[in-house]
């Protein structure tokens, strides 16, 4: 039998309920459909509005399946395959109403991943923005049951990767509180940029890669990298045509972060670990199972008692500079810790 995604369950109510709702997941995941978690109304017009697949963007959605999967057994983390149906290429104005995006996102309660049509004419862009969600998609996922106010059953994604929501505490705008979403987002980020040049390595994307390489685009490449204040390989595409138009590694602040902690777990582990980017696969493997376990340890000894905790208030914009926040936070603890250390 094929390798399924485990839906987790959890919450305050029946036994029974909770089988319910993950008969409910899996029929969506298998069959995308399903009246329980997607009206019958919502499927009719994504069916109705969706684009067909091309046999190249196939080809590339097989690719990351697969990759994905080499990426979670290197975790340890038993795969699953995201079936190509669960891909749907819809005009701006649907996939940002069911996947809140004008590029591509992934949606919990549809076991689905949704990608902007205007891909269709950039295979490069459309394999980066689908290798990103397929990462968001095989994260560990746990939704919580819960009664409302009526004592109607409903459900929220609790846990997705290291993300976790709860739906009974609100923030200022009324939004449910949410922990790690830039930790999560970095994670994914991080990887996209690891796996970037074996996407770049598909047949087909040929010719994308040979326009990339061109010495035209490779000079505009390395003025954006200069203006930006990036790194050139954090560059994947740009429209010669319109330099303002072009395309990189996304959450960048978040991965800064995270690559600042990954290199002074390095410093405080250098017997277990030999590069940054061995560190880093700690934090995919928790993206793939959701275990923080490890991550709690090596921060705790890196950073203290509270580092994975201010580590987990950095959010997924840099609104208010609460990204630049966390990063001068730790980086204070760090100093004091080494400064004790050396007394």
């Amino acid at each position: 039998m094929e390798n399924l995604p485990k839906f987790e369950v959890v919450g305050a109510v029946p036994e029974d309920e909770k089988e319910k709702f993950k008969v409910c997941k899996m029929n969506t995941f298998l069959k995308q459909e399903d009246a329980e978690i997607a009206t019958e109304r919502e499927r009719r017009e994504i069916k109705q509005t969706e684009y067909a697949k091309t046999p190249e963007q196939i080809a590339i959605l097989e690719f990351i399946n697969n990759e994905t999967n080499r990426l979670m057994l290197e975790c340890g983390v038993e795969p699953f395959d995201i079936p190509i149906k669960n891909y749907h290429i819809l005009p701006k104005k649907e996939l940002k109403k069911y996947f809140d995006s004008e590029t591509g996102g992934y949606e919990g309660r549809a076991s689905a991943i949704g990608l902007s049509s205007e891909l269709r004419s950039d295979l490069l862009r459309f394999a980066v923005v689908a290798f990103h969600e397929a990462l968001h998609m095989k994260s560990r996922e746990v939704w919580e049951l819960y009664k409302n106010k009526e004592e109607k059953i409903k459900e929220q994604r609790y846990r997705g990767g290291v993300r976790a929501t709860s739906p009974h505490k609100k923030d200022e705008a009324s939004r449910p509180v949410t922990h790690f979403s830039g930790l999560d987002e970095g994670i994914v980020a991080w990887q996209e940029k690891i796996s970037f040049l074996k996407l770049l390595d598909l047949p087909e994307l040929a010719e994308e890669k040979k326009r990339r390489e061109s010495e035209e685009n490779t000079k505009i490449r390395q003025k954006i990298a200069k203006e930006r204040k990036r790194p050139e390989d954090e560059i994947f595409w740009v429209d010669p045509l319109d330099e303002k138009n072009w395309t990189g590694v996304g959450y960048n602040k978040q991965r800064e972060v995270l690559e600042y902690v990954c290199c002074e777990i390095l410093k405080e582990f250098g017997d277990k670990y030999k590069a940054k980017e061995d560190v880093f696969k700690e934090f995919l493997k928790a993206n793939f199972d959701g275990n923080l376990i490890s991550i709690a340890r090596l921060m705790k000894e890196t950073f203290g008692d509270m580092g994975l905790r201010i580590l987990g208030m950095m959010k997924t914009d840099n609104e208010k500079g609460g990204v630049n926040n966390v990063l001068e936070t730790l980086m204070k603890i760090r100093r004091n810790i080494l400064k004790d250390k050396n007394k």
